[in-house]
């Protein structure tokens, strides 16, 4: 599904329009998007479209959903960060259908069926990527980089379960690591970036990081997609592989790191690279005319072995980003598994005092001789709108 052009932004009907800061109660809003949830005729599903207007404007993010959930707030009560999107959001239109729908989530929030779920499936999310640890064996950055979006995953549960707000979660974790930790009862605000090794220099980021962008872009221009790649993923792959965007996240992060939050930069940081390596499987998918549908976010094989048999000059790069001191191995990874481990009573602790009756997933590393090749719907993550299929609760 094609973006929206200029002239397509300017005549948005405002009616089936919500915007919000996307950061409102944090610093550093210099650095924050400008969310616009846009309950579209065009969408099938959720997609992502990014404004990257001249300064002293703030960039946008459009997220489009299909209008048949205007009528659904309850579902869209359900939907992980896009339901702490909505919450957050105001209507341009006193009793249009999008401020109709809004009130009616607001009025879901913080009953038990909606947040059950949405808790469940952040708590998923930790499962999901602890998975592939075991999987990146050969990758010792990378598997550290998955627990990553597991602390971020655990973060987003346990601020949701305490009726907190986390639009940001999966991209800038750390930002987070002081409310969630008062949850928890644990100073992850000072444990987290050690244990990720967020203690880095942002800027030594940004020239592999530009570099990782130029060979991405040069080596993958838009495919000729398989029918099975669904319109979410497609719209992805724009909006990472366009020109601006990772200058647009290189001048958050120095934002970020200017206001004292370097680890919240190095985390922002090293998931733009992980988008670039993931638009370079995904177009290779493509290119092989993949027969089912590939998630953005989540790999569908492999990584280290796919990108040396296709597209080896990213890896330098990507790894610069990712270890730029070359100290992550395999002992940096279980230490940020252990990390994460010992989340997991404060956790469930947490879950009963907010009258959550969730059992914890298992959280262990997959030790298959290959991870599937297929990534199903109930798998998919997709960044700050990550969300799994609900589960019923």
């Amino acid at each position: 599904m094609p973006g929206r052009s200029d002239i397509e932004w300017a005549c948005l009907p405002l009616e089936q329009l919500l915007v919000a800061p996307g950061e409102p109660e944090r610093a550093h809003r210099r650095a924050a998007d400008f969310d616009a949830v846009f309950f579209d005729a065009d969408a099938t599903e959720l997609q992502v479209q990014r404004r990257i207007g001249p300064r002293p404007f703030p960039t946008i993010d459009l997220i489009r959903l299909p209008p048949t959930l205007l009528q659904d707030p309850a579902a869209v009560a359900r939907m992980g960060l896009i339901a702490h999107r909505v919450v957050m959001a105001g209507a341009l239109c006193p009793g249009s259908a999008a401020d109709v729908l809004q009130r009616g989530v607001l009025a879901q929030w913080q009953q038990p069926g909606p947040r059950g779920a949405r808790v469940a499936g952040f708590l998923e999310m930790v499962r999901l990527t602890v998975r592939e640890v075991g999987a990146a064996a050969d990758c010792p950055p990378l598997a550290r980089f998955f627990l990553h979006m597991a602390h971020a995953a655990l973060m987003a549960a346990a601020l949701d379960a305490a009726a907190q707000t986390c639009p940001n979660v999966f991209t800038r974790a750390p930002l987070y690591a002081q409310a969630a930790g008062e949850r928890l009862g644990v100073p992850l605000q000072h444990t987290l970036p050690a244990a990720l090794g967020l203690l880095g220099s942002p800027a030594a980021m940004e020239a592999p990081l530009l570099q990782l962008q130029r060979l991405a872009r040069r080596r993958c221009p838009p495919p000729a997609w398989p029918a099975a790649m669904r319109d979410g993923t497609r719209s992805e792959f724009a909006y990472w592989r366009a020109p601006a965007e990772i200058t647009s996240r290189i001048a958050a992060a120095r934002v970020m790191a200017a206001e004292g939050d370097a680890p919240a930069a190095v985390f922002y940081l090293r998931y733009a690279a992980w988008s670039l390596v993931r638009l370079a499987m995904v177009h290779r998918r493509a290119v092989e005319g993949h027969a089912h549908h590939v998630s953005f976010i989540r790999p569908e094989c492999a990584v280290l072995p796919d990108l040396l048999a296709h597209h080896a000059p990213l890896v330098e790069p990507w790894l610069a980003v990712f270890d730029g001191d070359n100290d992550c191995d395999a002992a940096a990874t279980e230490a940020a598994l252990s990390h994460l481990l010992a989340l997991r009573e404060p956790m469930a602790v947490h879950l009963a005092r907010c009258g959550l009756a969730i059992e914890l997933p298992e959280w262990r590393p997959w030790r298959p001789e290959r991870i599937s090749p297929i990534t199903t719907p109930e798998e998919e993550t997709h960044g700050d709108r990550a969300r799994p299929v609900e589960p019923a609760v």
